[in-house]
């Protein structure tokens, strides 16, 4: 066992969702909880005053899903070296930025990734290699920073009138019908942002969709840069000003600097030419199921099993 005892607390009495395979732990409400010294208090990020059920009677932890919120949150006058406090990150890029804007943390968080259930996302990739790429399909999700997909999209048709594109709207669906899309797809584009891991182009890679696009910082977990600047372009081939965070995947995805519209139509225009070209395409293919297979379920828990054995 992981845990010898397991509590999720809720905060009301209210009809809330949770997942099918949620474990069956037990659940208490948060007038029920009394915290004891051999306790740990696990919260998220954003929910700073949850912390005040543990602090200076247990040990302490925030588990930060998004680098955008670890500060929003905080009351006013109060700072993070404060508090009695220790975390964990969704991804590299998270853990990276909570040392450098926190300064009490001397060391790098512990990572808990995501994983990718590879019963719903997957592809066939030598069929999606074979496939004509007369007309191009490209998905992308409606509900992350539409205008700035708009922009993108506006931008394409100018510079690419007599393109074959088909858009494919992700929105209202459910995994199934998600995972689907992208197995239709060719290529999905990327305009989330901030992320503090952005699950979407994974899901993509796992279904055989190239990313293009923004990575939200956190994408930068598992995205490799694919866009090579050639000698006669002015632009493309963004590389971030902070440390690499790549891993050894192989190129994957085309990406811009998060909000940077122009450049990321210049790597959607570098993504059809990899399609054009079934070496190109079969390599991105291969790398992007490489990229998916790394975020397993076994390799979370195993990451579960080593933090679990240091704290």
């Amino acid at each position: 066992m992981l845990f010898r005892s397991v509590s999720f607390v809720r905060y009301n009495h209210d009809e809330c969702f949770m997942p099918d395979n949620m474990p069956k732990i037990e659940i208490l409400f948060w007038e029920q909880v009394e915290l004891k010294a051999e306790d740990i208090w696990f919260v998220p990020e954003g929910w700073v005053n949850a912390l005040s059920l543990g602090l200076n009677k247990c040990r302490c932890y925030q588990y930060c899903q998004s680098w955008s919120q670890v500060f929003s949150a905080l009351p006013a006058n109060l700072t993070w070296q404060q508090l009695p406090v220790s975390f964990f990150a969704v991804s590299d890029p998270v853990a990276w930025f909570l040392q450098e804007s926190i300064p009490s943390i001397s060391s790098l968080p512990p990572v808990i990734r995501p994983y990718i259930d590879k019963n719903v996302y997957y592809a066939d990739i030598e069929e999606k290699n074979k496939r004509q790429k007369k007309i191009i399909k490209i998905a992308w999700m409606p509900r992350k920073n539409n205008a700035f997909a708009a922009r993108i999209k506006e931008i394409f048709y100018s510079r690419n009138p007599t393109k074959r594109v088909v858009w494919l709207p992700i929105e209202a669906m459910n995994q199934q019908e998600v995972a689907q899309t992208l197995r239709e797809s060719d290529l999905f584009l990327s305009t989330g942002f901030p992320e503090g891991f952005s699950l979407p182009p994974l899901e993509a890679m796992a279904c055989g969709a190239i990313p293009v696009g923004f990575t939200g910082f956190g994408g930068l977990d598992y995205m490799v840069q694919g866009a090579k600047k050639s000698n006669t372009e002015k632009f493309g081939n963004y590389k971030p000003w902070y440390p690499s965070f790549e891993k050894d995947f192989g190129a994957n995805s085309f990406y811009a600097a998060d909000a940077d519209v122009l450049d990321a139509v210049f790597c959607l225009e570098k993504s059809i030419e990899v399609l054009s070209n079934k070496e190109q395409h079969y390599e991105f293919l291969l790398a992007g199921q490489r990229t998916a297979a790394f975020y397993s379920k076994e390799n979370q828990m195993n990451a579960l099993e080593n933090i679990w054995k240091d704290l």
